[in-house]
């Protein structure tokens, strides 16, 4: 029971209700014929998710899941941004396996937070037609499941059109549900979810943008409401013009400050705001104007145009939260909290040790750490009063650009700036799964290689 209680927790802390839960994918294509997607992930601060963030890799026949009914196997290695939980004396991965990743063809995927979903039913809850024999599978297990047994879109639509996608049985008390943005490597970009539990696909190659709630489609009807931004410096006729002790007003051509062009644009971190900040940003410096010529002559020039839009959608720690002095008595979340930090602190922590040296990555199989690792555990410094203050506090946990074309993943977290990157098609000769946790330790005497800042000599 008090496993399952510190899984609920878990699951609590990342699909809070009143979280301020968000994340935004944008894409631009360049003339050397490659895509770049960009995806941040911008979940409200979790003491128990952040350290558990991890990337990990599953060569070809690594992984079995539970469902479908079948339990296949998954035909190709990806590498996959997910939670995994370490609990005492367990190395307990919960439903939340998956919430981006690529695989070995190329094919990419993102979850993102759509509360507006609505799945099928399960059978027994007055949902599905009698003789229904599709398999079922958990929403939350699609990301692993459809890179692991899909190549291309159209793989995955083919497999969508056969499945029965339900709640996992502890989500009926969870708000939280997700949409899906799939790229493969030729470029095309769909998005798809479950309305009034129907399957709903959109192509969304040429927009490029998806954020949250409310659906696609709102979005992009939203997006007419912005005509007046524009990538060129506004002027003003003469004839609108009038002498005055200023001079002529309103000012025109130089006398205009910087940015004008774009006044209007929002520049808040709503769902909404973020499309429509996305989407012009990234037209504007993905096209050239009048023919739709591409102004990103190469997948570098893409990378650098993305890595700088996504910049103005990092939700900075501290700018989004939840006053909690108002609240006069502990909460259930801050009972649990305790609980869970007192497992920790007491516990075997051995599967939380921290991953340093030259080797990112640590096998599956590497079990066992030493007691001055398990002192090194970053659950042994939690502190309550703080942690719980910062629940439900906006802060964008990681970003990831994804070359689909290339087969190539690259991250950075809040903590660390620095792009690592890693060859996802190499994994085709991969022997076994490796894990690396995104936020590593902060007890380094140094900061700024905590930061991953580089030290130069111009000696």
């Amino acid at each position: 029971m008090r496993i399952y209680s510190l899984l609920c927790l878990g699951l609590l802390s990342l699909f809070h209700p009143l979280s301020v839960s968000g994340c935004t994918t944008v894409s631009v294509k360049t003339t050397d014929g490659s895509t770049v997607v960009g995806r941040t992930m911008e979940f409200e601060f979790s003491p128990i998710l952040n350290p558990a963030y991890a990337l990990q890799t599953y060569p070809k026949g690594s992984l079995q899941f539970s469902r479908p009914s079948e339990k296949p196997k998954n035909d190709y290695a990806f590498a996959a941004i997910g939670v995994d939980i370490p609990l005492p004396g367990h190395h307990f991965v919960p439903y939340i396996t998956a919430t981006e990743g690529m695989n070995s063809e190329g094919l990419t995927i993102s979850l993102q937070l759509l509360r507006a979903a609505e799945y099928e039913q399960a059978k027994g809850d007055g949902g599905g037609e009698d003789g229904d024999s599709r398999p079922t599978v958990y929403w939350v297990d699609l990301v692993a499941y459809l890179l692991g047994t899909c190549g291309s879109w159209e793989d995955v639509a083919s497999r969508l059109e056969n499945l029965k996608v339900i709640d996992p049985p502890v989500w009926n008390v969870l708000d939280a549900r997700a949409h899906w943005i799939v790229t493969d490597a030729s470029g095309s970009q769909h998005v798809f979810t479950w309305l009034k539990g129907k399957l709903v696909v959109w192509d969304n190659s040429e927009v490029g943008v998806t954020t949250n709630d409310p659906p696609l489609d709102w979005h992009l009807q939203n997006l007419a409401n912005f005509v007046n931004v524009s990538p060129f410096k506004p002027s003003v006729p003469e004839w609108v013009q009038s002498d005055s002790p200023v001079g002529a007003v309103p000012f025109s051509g130089k006398k205009l400050p910087n940015g004008m062009n774009l006044l209007g644009l929002p520049g808040d971190f709503t769902p909404a705001g973020r499309f429509v900040r996305m989407y012009f940003l990234s037209k504007f410096a993905e096209s050239e104007g009048t023919g739709g010529a591409s102004r990103l002559g190469s997948v570098y020039e893409g990378i650098e145009a993305v890595q700088n839009i996504l910049n103005s959608v990092g939700i900075p720690r501290g700018s989004l939260r939840v006053d909690h002095s108002k609240k006069t008595s502990q909460t259930a979340e801050e009972t649990s909290l305790r609980l869970f930090v007192g497992e920790m602190k007491n516990g075997n922590a051995s599967s939380d040790k921290r991953l340093r040296g030259s080797s990112p990555f640590v096998s599956s199989s590497d079990s066992g750490s030493s007691e001055e690792e398990e002192e090194d555990s970053q659950w042994g410094s939690l502190n309550i009063h703080d942690l719980y203050n910062r629940l439900e506090e906006g802060e964008t946990q990681w970003t990831v650009l994804k070359l689909p074309k290339e087969g190539k993943l690259l991250f950075r977290t809040y903590q660390n700036t620095q792009w690592r990157m890693l060859d996802v098609k190499a994994l085709t000769e991969a022997k076994e799964k490796k894990t690396l946790r995104l936020f590593d330790s902060k007890n380094s005497a140094d900061p700024f290689e905590q930061l991953g800042v580089q030290a130069l000599s111009l000696l």
